[in-house]
């Protein structure tokens, strides 16, 4: 029943890092790509905005706590069910542009 922030910090601060190694070996390609097709592309994005901006959300953990208080408004579970439909919503995007990638060669 005890929330292991140590445990979500680091990996949300690897899977960062990682998404970030992908966007500059990306921007490192000779040849240019239509990126918006690439399911890696749509995964690699869902991740980064989902765990960058939890991970602010977590950071200001207490301040977002106090203000839910004081407007009688659950603000915290809101933000994270966005992220959630945001990072899900990349992820459908990244299997329908596998299926396309697999169907087409």
């Amino acid at each position: 029943m005890k929330y292991f922030s140590t445990t979500n910090t680091i990996f949300s601060g690897a899977l960062i890092l990682l998404s970030i190694l992908y966007y500059y070996s990306l921007f490192k390609q000779e040849e240019a790509k239509d990126i918006l097709s690439e399911p890696a592309f749509w995964f690699v994005s869902g991740c980064l905005i989902f765990y960058v901006t939890s991970s602010v959300a977590n950071a200001f953990f207490k301040e977002i706590v106090e203000y839910s208080k004081q407007i009688k408004f659950p603000l915290r579970y809101v933000i994270m069910n966005f992220l959630n439909i945001m990072m899900y919503g990349c992820w459908i995007k990244s299997f329908i542009c596998l299926h396309k990638t697999q169907t087409s060669s």
